[in-house]
């Protein structure tokens, strides 16, 4: 997602949180100082999942930031291979890429 992104000239940054507890406070606070969207794309159910979690954590002292999770919808997944399972809930290259740039278009719009 983010070669596709670089290619139409959107600059992302991509952190692999390894864990999701404890969340790494110095990388968090590097990505807070530059960005004001966080999307984080994850394998597992969005509820309760650690774009929740994070959500929760910054909506307190960081309030301007805003956490999208995007991720399994909380529901009976029929069985597939899983890229065909990624492909259905949008998480390939291309589903990720395009969930971006929507994100990017509405803070656009916000900023007018």
């Amino acid at each position: 997602a983010a070669e596709l992104l670089s290619a139409e000239g959107l600059d992302v940054t991509v952190v692999n949180c390894r864990y999701l507890k404890p969340y790494d406070d110095a990388t968090l606070a590097a990505i807070l100082s530059g960005h004001r969207q966080i999307l984080v794309v994850e394998e597992g159910t969005v509820v309760n999942g650690f774009g929740a979690m994070l959500g929760r954590e910054l909506a307190d002292h960081h309030p301007g930031v805003r956490v999208v999770a995007m991720g399994i919808a909380d529901r009976l997944v029929e069985q597939a291979p899983r890229t065909e399972q990624l492909e259905t809930f949008g998480l390939s290259g291309p589903g990720i890429a395009a969930r971006v740039k929507a994100l990017h278009h509405e803070a656009s719009l916000v900023a007018r």
